[in-house]
């Protein structure tokens, strides 16, 4: 029996195509939202997930970087990145009124931009581009990956229409406990980084072992802490070779400076299919 896989769905996004990827043989299963199938991770009744990370044109995802902070037990085991492109779709008599809306998920709207602007209609955010496909109504016009021509009762009224044709996304395979820090893939980490104290220079006092390292911060987010107000917590994107002896000896350093680190997981950062030609469902 296969294991189970969840990715952000429904059935078409940009998530379902990296969790082909990331998890082949799996058995995919949609949710809603990072917070659902995270709860699902920690009660056993899913395996693993697949969200996005972090995105070229939008930056990072937050409700996966949240989520991955709010559940202290899930690490990141795996990764791939995607080219995205964008198609818009509509439903209804092609001669009926002209559309007054445009629909998809916040990253998709911002890396349309200039073909919403021509449009000049408003914009409407729902949770995922393939649920503005799901529920597209007439007078809509949804902005969605190419396979959800194939998979959803709506034609398409133009193609690629992202402002971007190199825009990328970051999509990690999220499971339960801690992955081998050994990954010969692995091109980087993730690290969660927590102060004890906010006084001057703590910041500085972080980032400096990372050059003696030679390691490249390519990412770094603020995030508060909800339990504690003042307090906040780092997010370091590392780019570099990190085996567990580098992992120990910044963890050292870090717990010297009375900073709490944890890690997330490598980083492989690896190039896979993606855009028109790869967006079909296999």
């Amino acid at each position: 029996m296969s294991e189970r896989i969840g990715f952000l769905g429904p059935e078409g996004t940009f998530a379902h195509q990296a969790a082909l990827e990331l998890a082949p043989s799996a058995d995919l299963a949609p949710y809603a939202d990072a917070a659902t199938l995270f709860r699902e991770m920690e009660r056993g009744d899913c395996a693993g997930g697949v969200l996005p990370m972090d995105n070229t044109v939008n930056g990072p995802v937050m409700p996966t970087v949240d989520a991955l902070l709010a559940h202290e037990g899930i690490s990141i085991f795996d990764d791939c990145v995607l080219t995205v492109s964008f198609d818009a779709f509509a439903v209804g008599d092609p001669g009926a009124g002209p559309a007054t809306v445009v629909v998809s998920h916040p990253h998709a709207l911002a890396q349309c931009r200039d073909y919403v602007t021509a449009l000049g209609l408003t914009t409407r955010a729902v949770g995922s581009t393939a649920a503005a496909c799901e529920h597209l109504v007439p007078g809509e016009i949804a902005l969605a990956a190419p396979i959800c021509g194939d998979l959803y009762p709506v034609r398409r009224v133009a193609l690629g229409v992202e402002d971007n044709a190199l825009a990328l996304t970051h999509f990690g395979l999220c499971k339960e406990g801690r992955p081998d820090p050994a990954v010969d893939t692995a091109t980087g980490d993730v690290f969660v980084l927590r102060p004890s104290k906010n006084v001057p220079g703590i910041l500085h006092d972080i980032l400096a072992p990372l050059r003696d390292h030679d390691l490249n911060l390519f990412n770094i987010i603020t995030r508060p802490v909800a339990t504690s107000p003042g307090e906040y917590v780092f997010v370091l994107f590392l780019e570099g070779v990190l085996p567990q002896s580098t992992i120990s000896e910044l963890q050292e350093i870090w717990d010297s400076a009375h900073c709490d680190g944890r890690w997330l997981g490598p980083l492989t950062r690896r190039r896979v299919g993606g855009g028109r030609a790869d967006a079909q469902l296999r």
